[in-house]
């Protein structure tokens, strides 16, 4: 940063006044203790902030009218401010910045588009974006939905844009009172057929399932309703999920928390408190044909997974499929997919391959598309409603002429016995 830039700068922040209303263009600045950016529709407001029980100062957007302060993004959450000289500002070039009174920069934009005559403006659906007043209003330079924090927003785009490697991704406050990241994130996993993780660090602590053309398979109780429905999208451009509120009376708020939980929240005018209506993950246990330690299963304890009781054979006649229903299919990232082919065609292929040890329609709506998966199953189990029907591979020794198991084997908890385990 050059000496005279940063004096130019430091000029325009201290000398211009803060900025009012939902946007700033380069004359104005906003400083901490009373600048403020507020949406037009008054629901969201973008000021500097500090977390419950710290003094560190992030700049950041919360929803206006609700007393109990929910920020829903953070711009600076790697770098606080230690006093209350913060500002942003406008750089030469258009670039937004957060600086000290001694011209440090905490966060910036990044911009890679230069704009002549920049404006920033705090949308109605809670999206800091950046333009160019002079130009297109509706094509933005930058914008915070692109680098989400701990919050997926109304309208976000949740995933990748293929084209310029962008991932749209949560990651969780470290705790309640510090919103640097933490150690949980939630991602689009582009491997095998693209499927919701949840890691703590580089391990997945739950998976969602592959989009069945309904909801992810994973997850039966996120469907769309009176409240929001769902897009997801996924071509040659781009993989993301979103989602909309009907209504602008409910305010919801879908978020990871820094326990590792994530979670959908509406807002109670009644109780003026957030009231829990959804929260994952409740899907611990692995799935197979029958458990490595029978012991571990009767305390409820899945983690060991299961093994085959009769190795399979190869080609016709020496394996057949048993089909289990309602079920959370197998972790997707070996899986491959052939979305123009038909049901039959699908078990036939998977039949003919010795390595494909299971089949599924790949979207459930149409009954075309088909999933094959190779090698070990990992992460299934059955719901009392919701799932889709799932074709194992099994030796034919273990199944009878209507393509039933021949043995009762404990292949999958039910999801009451997962909450039971839960909660003890």
């Amino acid at each position: 940063m050059s000496q005279q830039w940063l004096l130019l700068a430091l000029l325009s922040a201290f000398a211009a006044p803060s900025t009012a209303g939902d946007s700033m263009t380069a004359t104005d600045s906003l400083s901490d203790g009373g600048g403020a950016l507020v949406s037009s529709n008054e629901l969201y407001k973008l000021g500097f902030f500090s977390p419950n029980n710290s003094n560190r100062r992030y700049l950041g957007i919360w929803y206006h009218k609700i007393q109990v302060q929910t920020v829903v993004w953070v711009a600076n959450r790697e770098h606080p401010i230690l006093d209350r000289t913060g500002v942003l500002n406008f750089t030469e070039n258009g670039t937004l910045v957060i600086l000290d009174q001694t011209g440090t920069v905490f966060w910036s934009s990044s911009s890679a588009t230069n704009t002549s005559s920049p404006v920033a403006r705090l949308l109605d659906s809670g999206n800091l974006v950046l333009m160019d007043g002079a130009g297109d209003t509706n094509v933005f330079a930058w914008q915070s939905f692109d680098h989400p924090t701990d919050t997926h927003m109304p309208g976000m785009k949740f995933g990748w844009d293929l084209r310029t490697g962008l991932n749209r991704y949560l990651t969780s406050w470290k705790s309640a009172d510090d919103p640097s990241p933490g150690e949980y994130t939630i991602m689009i996993d582009l491997h095998g057929w693209p499927q919701v993780l949840t890691r703590d660090l580089s391990v997945v602590t739950f998976r969602t399932g592959p989009w069945n053309g309904l909801r992810w398979n994973g997850a039966p109780k996120l469907m769309a309703n009176s409240i929001y429905n769902y897009t997801y999208v996924s071509n040659n451009d781009e993989v993301y999920y979103m989602y909309q509120l009907r209504s602008d009376a409910v305010v919801t708020r879908l978020f990871l928390d820094h326990s590792g939980a994530f979670e959908r929240v509406v807002w109670d005018n009644g109780t003026q408190l957030w009231t829990k209506y959804l929260s994952g993950p409740n899907d611990m246990c692995n799935s197979g044909f029958s458990p490595k330690s029978p012991s571990d299963w009767n305390l409820r304890e899945a983690k060991g997974g299961c093994v085959r009781n009769t190795k399979l054979g190869c080609g016709e006649g020496g394996d057949g499929f048993m089909k289990l229903s309602d079920v959370k299919v197998p972790d997707s990232s070996n899986a491959t997919v052939d979305a123009t082919m038909g049901f039959d065609e699908c078990a036939k292929k998977c039949l003919m391959n010795c390595s494909c040890t299971a089949y599924a329609t790949s979207n459930i709506s149409s009954g075309i598309g088909c999933l094959n998966w190779f090698g070990e199953l990992i992460d299934s189990r059955t719901y009392p409603n919701g799932g889709q029907d799932l074709y194992v591979r099994l030796a034919a020794l273990d199944l009878d002429e209507g393509g039933h198991r021949k043995k009762k084997w404990p292949i999958l908890f039910e999801e009451e016995e997962m909450v039971d385990k839960e909660t003890e």
